[in-house]
């Protein structure tokens, strides 16, 4: 198998591009082949992705942060295998995966030595997604951390705090219908969050027992609510602890449609559109990831 490292060099401030020669040190006594390809623009990874095929037996890995794996995830033809190297200031699809990234060399040593599971992935309007599709304050709060993150420095959890601080102080409930595997019903809501994964937002977690191959996605709609109740949910929220408040309503799905009367801010794994209609559907074990050795979904394979 050859290994491919589609690797974004300013991704992380540069913590991308300190890893090649952590990745060049693995492959001096290995007699695999590997490559490095360096994106130069954006959606560059996702046309590298797009060039290998079942017969060109790779494995493709996504060197960066979750704007990289998305474009990773969206290039990649049918059987070709993918993996991650998280090295963004998010991470949060990875953070399902529960390895060690604290040492990079023996995560990057894990990873290519690793075994391959089948996992779900969600396809949004032709678009795919692996960890959310969200609407409402938390993709508000996403499209002002891509605009503020351009020219800060702040860490991007911090950022996201202070983003969904600075949202919340004009709170504009969303009216909308939603079909939840075919059943229609009027909403309304701060938020929705349709989940694969588990986290986002630098560690929000909306749906704390999300998995990425049980068939499902996890939806969680906020109620709409005056900021002085708002302000207390958030650190639940953060944790995960918030799903048994009156004013969130957890459902499981393999389809969901939302229609809103004009575009709103929609965030897919962390890419912003603005869209008025909405259809998502799972796609069941769809594909294939290969996890580092010693990680928790490793073991549950």
């Amino acid at each position: 198998m050859k290994h491919v490292f589609i690797l974004n060099p300013v991704s992380g401030r540069e913590s991308a591009k300190a890893l090649i020669p952590v990745i060049e040190d693995y492959f001096k006594n290995s007699e695999e082949e590997y490559e490095i390809l360096k994106t130069e623009y954006a959606g560059h990874a996702k046309e590298l992705a797009a060039q290998f095929h079942k017969e060109d037996n790779v494995c493709i890995y996504a060197t960066g942060g979750d704007g990289t794996l998305w474009e990773v995830v969206n290039g990649l033809n049918p059987e070709v295998s993918f993996s991650i190297i998280p090295s963004g200031t998010g991470n949060d699809f990875f953070r399902m995966i529960e390895a060690n990234i604290y040492d990079m060399a023996k995560l990057v040593k894990d990873t290519i030595e690793g075994e391959e599971i089948k996992i779900d992935y969600g396809v949004c309007n032709g678009m795919r997604f692996i960890n959310c599709l969200c609407m409402g304050i938390d993709a508000d709060v996403n499209a002002r951390v891509c605009e503020v993150g351009k020219s800060s420095m702040v860490p991007k959890k911090m950022l996201y705090i202070s983003s969904a601080l600075k949202v919340i102080q004009h709170l504009n409930p969303l009216k909308f219908k939603a079909w939840i595997d075919g059943v229609e019903a009027e909403k309304e809501g701060l938020l929705a969050a349709v989940m694969n994964g588990r986290k986002y937002g630098g560690g929000f977690t909306p749906t704390p027992d999300s998995d990425f191959n049980d068939g499902v996605f996890d939806v969680c709609i906020v109620k709409p609510m005056k900021l002085a109740k708002l302000i207390p949910l958030l650190p639940k929220y953060f944790k995960g602890t918030h799903t048994n408040e009156k004013v969130v309503e957890m459902m499981h799905a393999k389809a969901v449609k939302f229609q809103f009367e004009q575009p709103i801010n929609v965030s897919l794994d962390g890419e912003m559109f603005q869209m008025a209609d909405i259809e998502a559907e799972i796609v069941e074990s769809g594909l294939t990831l290969k996890l580092p050795r010693g990680s928790y979904h490793e073991h549950r394979k």
